[in-house]
């Protein structure tokens, strides 16, 4: 994930599989659900950004979840 911190937007990569569905969540510190996005993926690398810029200064949870419902978990700050 970069930039990290982020200021604007943030572009988040991960491995992906064929024409399988993984999900992207990000948390607050409290752990509230502020954005869920499914994404199509294809085997390789992939990236999806996000907009930070609409999120207040703090500390923020990225999620990624695998077709498997497996969940990886990394620390993202905004900064302003």
């Amino acid at each position: 994930m970069y930039p990290n911190p982020a200021n604007g937007k943030t572009t988040v990569v991960f491995n992906g599989t064929n024409n399988k569905y993984s999900a992207m969540e990000l948390r607050d510190a409290t752990g509230k659900l502020l954005l869920y996005k499914k994404v199509q993926t294809v085997k390789g690398e992939m990236r999806t950004e996000i907009n930070t810029a609409i999120y207040a200064p703090g500390i923020y949870y990225v999620v990624l979840i695998d077709q498997n419902n497996k969940s990886t978990t990394r620390r993202l700050m905004i900064a302003k």
